[in-house]
């Protein structure tokens, strides 16, 4: 018998180790990963070279949100009834494929909104994507699952360097536009591999068998029990908030950081490529090198300093005088070391927190509620930054600020109630 090869590395043993759906998964997540950080910095620059005023890019992220919302009501329901498979499929079609034609050849607001109330549906999508990871997978390696998640992001972003390039040669529009065409493509051979090469769980086969002869809204409205299990029970709220904190810090940042950096410190559009690199390499060593020391069961440290450190580092931002590029390189360096911290962690907590039978219709919930507290943030983040573009980057400060006492909070009660995650 052959023998595995294992590593010390608890994030690397489990990349050599994975099978079945976990493996395809993760290995075909570059095929996103590589077209989002190419076009991913430039995304607000774009809406504004055609012609959106901040608050309508407010008003897009918003709408996007929104649509995230009313689709996460969905997915549990969608992906018992049609299957994990079959439910990724097509939705990542109305989720991307479409909208990515409508970015790339949008002339104005109309094509954005459009794309918006599509985009949103990739939370149905993203159920069943989660299923697949998490179903049929070892729970004590569910942290090192969404690790490799965010690794195969990172390490498909050293192409964002490119970005910079092409900007820099062929200026911001048509670049983006073509990044935009590229990403459609590798998005349908992403869904095409995704489908023929995962399949349907044990637990999968049990919903599908169970919602036969139902219809999608009907079984909805007997979810009602499963929502208020999970509206009533501290640790699904408290984990769900910090899903919230950490959504809110995104959307807020990723809107408007890159009209503070151009507006406010006067940095040239093309270099915001080189902070996301910058962003990258931090987070994938942090990712390979720090995040699997972490444990799970251990959360309350890792998870507070880095929502601090973001509190920290959107006060300084505030501090930078004209073309102070070091201080931005400093705080992308904080951000990035926090980011690899933050975004397994808050993903892990929620599946864990969440029974298994029922995983596909609660963890749609939980995204819902989280996607309905976050999605004004969007909205009042454009405001903001009409009256100053350093605004909205204190705005992130005062929600990473309720990340840290929502950590603490989560950690009482786990200690409380004897419960090891």
């Amino acid at each position: 018998m052959k023998k595995k090869i294992r590593s010390k590395n608890p994030l690397i043993d489990t990349l050599l180790t994975i099978r079945g759906n976990q493996r395809v998964a993760i290995f075909t997540e570059p095929l996103y990963g590589i077209p989002f950080n190419l076009y991913t910095p430039f995304v607000s620059i774009y809406m504004s070279s055609l012609g959106l005023s901040p608050v309508q890019i407010g008003f897009v992220a918003m709408l996007t949100l929104l649509s995230q919302m009313v689709s996460s009501l969905f997915g549990g329901v969608l992906a018992d009834k049609m299957g994990r498979r079959k439910s990724l499929f097509v939705f990542d079609i109305f989720a991307w494929v479409i909208p990515y034609f409508l970015w790339a050849t949008a002339q104005g607001f109309p094509a954005f909104v459009v794309a918006a109330l599509l985009n949103g549906m990739w939370r149905i999508s993203n159920v069943s994507f989660s299923l697949l990871i998490v179903e049929d997978a070892d729970m004590k390696r569910l942290s090192h699952m969404y690790g490799l998640m965010n690794l195969a992001t990172l390490l498909a972003g050293f192409v964002s360097p490119l970005a910079y390039i092409f900007v820099q040669k062929y200026s911001l529009v048509p670049t983006m536009r073509t990044m935009y065409f590229v990403a459609m493509v590798l998005m349908i051979i992403k869904n095409l591999v995704l489908y023929l090469g995962t399949y349907d769980t044990d637990v999968a086969k049990r919903r599908m068998e169970a919602s036969k002869g139902k219809g999608v809204i009907s079984s909805l409205l007997n979810s009602k029990k499963l929502l208020l299990d999970l509206l009533t029970t501290p640790r699904t709220l408290l984990a769900i908030g910090l899903m919230s904190c950490y959504l809110i810090i995104k959307t807020v940042n990723d809107s408007f950081w890159p009209l503070f950096v151009t507006d406010y410190v006067k940095i040239a559009d093309e270099n915001l490529s080189i902070f996301n690199t910058v962003r990258l390499i931090v987070m994938l060593l942090s990712t390979i090198f720090i995040f699997p020391n972490i444990s799970l069961s251990k959360f309350k440290s890792p998870l507070f300093v880095s929502f601090f450190a973001y509190v920290a580092v959107n006060i300084m931002y505030s501090l930078l005088k004209t073309g102070s590029f070091l201080g931005l390189t400093i705080g992308t360096f904080v951000e990035a070391l926090a980011l690899s911290i933050i975004i397994p962690m808050t993903n892990s907590i929620l599946t864990a927190t969440i029974e298994q039978e029922e995983r596909a219709r609660q963890l749609s919930f939980a995204f819902m509620v989280s996607l309905l507290v976050s999605a004004p943030f969007s909205l009042i983040g454009g405001w903001l930054s009409k009256i100053s573009r350093i605004l909205p980057l204190f705005l992130s400060a005062i929600i990473a600020l309720l990340g840290c006492i929502f950590t603490i909070r989560l950690n009482k009660i786990n200690e409380k109630e004897g419960i090891i995650l």
